[in-house]
């Protein structure tokens, strides 16, 4: 201030109002650089506030991304992935990849979409359900580019709509047009399942009877089989040969009927008596059916009837029920019949010839192989007349299959 008293009192008055003007402008100055300073200070706040906010969203926005569910599949990322995990699971389109999805065909002609559209569609049906997808399929696109894979899959639904597969006698799964039944045996009536299969047996009986049974059977094909045996039956022993075949044998059903022919050689014994040998034919039909009993129930019953070449019908048949226990041990009921037509000239008995033997035993599967079996049984007969083969009788019997 006191500069400034000097200044003002000498020259003139213009120099001094420059002189004071100047003066005030430099006292000013640190005011209005202050001011400027905060207002930058302001500004570069701001600025960064909006920078961080704008980051901030930015982030929000990438951390809360909808997806949009109605994008074209094809135009997801990984749709190259889901396509081949299609194709491992269905197996359908492996030949065809070269194909372009959206080609463009004549009249009744698909593409590789419209193809696996279907196939995501019918994943989770039932095989009756898909097959008729596939039906209907073909009726929209009958020059469907992947018929061959179509027909494949509609035969396999077929197959197992209808046809089924089921388990073998070695547990492994089989078509049920080949697939063997098993089928019980009996110990009087004759087997009426063709197999190859190798017989022999032993029976004993009061007061004197012995019998035994010989029997080789060889399997054609599944439905048809031959065999040859010597059977020590109730009249005589007899030389028989023959063959056997399975008008119906569904393992599915369960089911067997069958037809059988014998030609025969009856009484080979009667030589050292000073009498002759005599030959018959024996036709029989047979019907079976398993029931699911404990681990299976067979029944089965047979008629037939033996022609014999002097003129003479002996009648024959009967039924068998036999139960698995287990897969070693089952239980038999039989009942067999032999007739003949009775005396005519006796007047007050007319009753035909008659000896019938009811039967039951066990059959047990002595190891691990399922082949072989050995069959035991009592025989008492019921309801005869004239003929008297025996009073009670014990029979056993090995049995092996060779298939």
């Amino acid at each position: 201030m006191a500069l400034l008293s000097r200044i003002a009192t000498r020259g003139d008055p213009m120099r001094h109002f420059s002189i004071l003007l100047l003066l005030g402008s430099l006292s000013a100055f640190p005011v209005f650089v202050s001011t400027a300073h905060a207002q930058d200070d302001e500004d570069w706040l701001d600025d960064f506030e909006e920078e961080e906010d704008e980051e901030f969203t930015e982030r929000e926005d990438e951390g809360d991304t909808e997806i949009d569910m109605d994008e074209d599949p094809e135009n997801i990322e990984d749709e190259e992935s889901l396509d081949d995990d299609l194709e491992d699971e269905t197996d359908f389109l492996d030949e065809d990849s070269d194909i372009e999805a959206d080609q463009i065909g004549g009249e009744g002609v698909d593409n590789a979409k419209i193809y696996r559209g279907t196939l995501n569609r019918v994943r989770e049906m039932g095989y009756e359900e898909e097959l008729i997808n596939w039906e209907r399929y073909l009726e929209r696109y009958p020059n469907t580019l992947f018929r061959q894979h179509i027909n494949e899959r509609m035969e396999a639904l077929t197959s197992e709509a209808y046809g089924e597969r089921i388990e073998g006698l070695g547990g492994n799964l089989v078509d049920a047009g080949r697939a063997e039944l098993d089928f019980n045996v009996p110990m009087h009536l004759e087997s009426i399942d063709p197999r190859s299969r190798f017989r022999a047996g032993f029976e004993m009986g009061l007061p004197n009877h012995i019998a035994f049974n010989v029997d080789y059977e060889k399997q054609i094909f599944r439905e048809l089989s031959a065999h040859g045996a010597l059977q020590g039956r109730y009249m005589g022993l007899s030389a028989i040969l023959g063959g056997k075949y399975a008008i119906i044998k569904s393992a599915r059903t369960k089911s067997i009927l069958t037809g059988m022919v014998d030609l025969m050689l009856n009484d080979l014994m009667s030589a050292a008596e000073g009498t002759s040998s005599y030959a018959a034919v024996r036709p029989v039909l047979g019907f079976g059916q398993r029931f699911d009993v404990a681990e299976g129930l067979d029944v089965q019953v047979q008629a037939g009837a033996e022609l014999e070449f002097r003129g003479r019908i002996i009648y024959s048949g009967g039924f068998n029920a036999f139960v698995r226990i287990n897969e070693r041990v089952g239980a038999f009921i039989e009942s067999s019949t032999n007739m003949k037509k009775g005396l005519e000239d006796v007047a007050s008995n007319q009753r035909p010839f008659a000896f019938n033997v009811f039967t039951v035993g066990m059959r047990f599967q002595p190891g691990a192989d399922q082949n072989t079996r050995f069959a035991v049984n009592t025989n008492v007969p019921y309801a005869n007349n004239y003929w008297g083969h025996h009073f009670g009788a014990i029979q056993t019997e090995y049995r092996t299959l060779l298939d």
